[in-house]
């Protein structure tokens, strides 16, 4: 692929990042789910640019969404977790091959990067989780517990949709972007 054709690719990919970032608007559900999408974005222009444009893709939605986006809770969890983690996971799946040890590293950096997306909601941005902390310390286990299984589960689907990709839509793909 061109350079100029990877630039496009970037810059669409970018608009839809933050297009699909914008939607946290529509519902507190999408608090989640918005950056989760966005972060899947990565994994297209990854696949076809390599990671250092993956890694610019992310850090201009990151950017972008920081300025743009009212809920600064779902930007904050777009930069620290989804929007860096297909990126990451590419990385880890690459690099080590032993299965038990992969899946601590992500565990480890999955809760890692919980903890700096909560860090920073509450004391840079003021997001209060009052209604999480009010139910007590059980529950905040049982909500990173949560949180963890359904970011293994994004994990998963990262990796079938890297699949789909790669066998279905790349070709239709490439036809835009020659």
């Amino acid at each position: 692929m061109r350079e100029s054709s990877k630039s496009a690719l970037g810059g669409v990919l970018t608009a839809l990042s933050v297009s699909m970032m914008l939607l946290t608007y529509l519902s507190p559900f999408m608090v989640y789910a918005s950056p989760a999408i966005a972060g899947l974005f990565v994994l297209i222009l990854q696949y076809e640019a390599g990671r250092g444009w993956a890694f610019g893709e992310y850090a201009a939605v990151g950017l972008l969404s920081m300025i743009l986006v009212a809920d600064k809770e779902a930007a904050v969890f777009y930069v620290c977790l989804f929007g860096l983690y297909p990126i990451l996971q590419d990385i880890i799946n690459h690099y080590i091959r032993l299965r038990v040890l992969r899946i601590l590293i992500k565990f480890v950096v999955v809760n890692a990067s919980l903890l700096l997306s909560f860090v920073l909601c509450l004391f840079v941005f003021g997001v209060t989780y009052d209604d999480l902390f009010e139910r007590g310390k059980v529950f905040v286990v049982l909500f990173l517990l949560g949180m963890d299984f359904l970011l293994f589960l994004y994990d998963f689907l990262v990796r079938r949709l890297q699949d789909i990709y790669v066998r279905k839509l790349r070709k239709k793909l490439l036809r835009l972007f020659k």
